[in-house]
C-alpha cells in the first residue's frame, strides 16, 4: 500500500505478478508512465487521483478487472487499455485525448455506454484532429446514437477511428 505517494518522476510499472490482487495508489497524481500488465489476480486498481502522465503512456493490459475508474485523469500521451476480456466499463470523465496520440481500447468487453463516452471525450477536444481512437476487437460494443455521430465527427476532423 502506497497511500501517500503523489508523484513518480519516472515510470511506474507492475507486470507479470500472478499473485498480486491489489494496486492501491489513491494519492498518485503524476508519473512519467503507468504500465500495468499481465496481472491475472488483480481485483482492485485505485489510481483515483491520477491526473497527468506528462508525455508518457497509460497502459493497462491483461488484467481481470470488470471496471476501471479514473475520475481525475485529464491528459496524457497515449492511452492503451486493451486485451482485458472481463473489462466492461471505463470511466474517465475529465480525459480528452491529445492531438496526435494513439488511444487504444481494443479487445475488451466494453459496453455501449463506455464506447459512446470515449468517443464523446474525443469530440470534447476540438484540437483532437489527428491521431487514433481504437475501440474494436473482442466483444466491444458498437457505437450507437450520439456515439455514431461522434465517430463521424472525429473521422471528419482527420482522426482515425476504429470500432466494431
Amino acid at each position: 500500500i502506497f497511500s501517500v505517494v503523489t508523484d513518480v518522476q519516472d515510470d511506474f510499472q507492475v507486470s507479470n505478478c500472478p499473485l498480486l490482487t491489489n494496486i492501491y495508489l489513491p494519492a498518485l497524481e503524476t508519473a512519467a508512465l503507468v504500465h500495468i500488465e499481465t496481472l491475472p489476480s488483480l481485483i482492485t486498481l485505485d489510481l483515483s487521483a491520477l491526473t497527468l502522465l506528462g508525455s508518457g503512456i497509460l497502459l493497462i493490459s491483461d488484467v481481470p478487472l470488470t471496471s476501471i475508474n479514473l475520475p481525475a485523469f485529464v491528459s496524457s500521451g497515449d492511452v492503451q487499455i486493451n486485451n482485458n476480456s472481463a473489462l466492461t466499463s471505463i470511466s474517465m470523465p475529465l480525459w480528452v485525448p491529445s492531438d496526435g496520440t494513439l488511444n487504444v481500447f481494443n479487445n475488451n468487453a466494453l459496453d455501449v455506454t463506455t464506447v459512446n463516452a470515449l468517443l464523446a471525450r474525443g469530440v470534447a477536444n476540438a484540437g483532437f484532429v489527428s491521431g487514433t481512437l481504437n475501440l474494436q476487437g473482442g466483444p466491444n460494443a458498437a457505437p450507437t446514437g450520439q456515439g455514431a455521430t461522434d465517430k463521424a465527427t472525429l473521422i471528419g476532423r482527420g482522426v482515425t477511428v476504429n470500432t466494431n
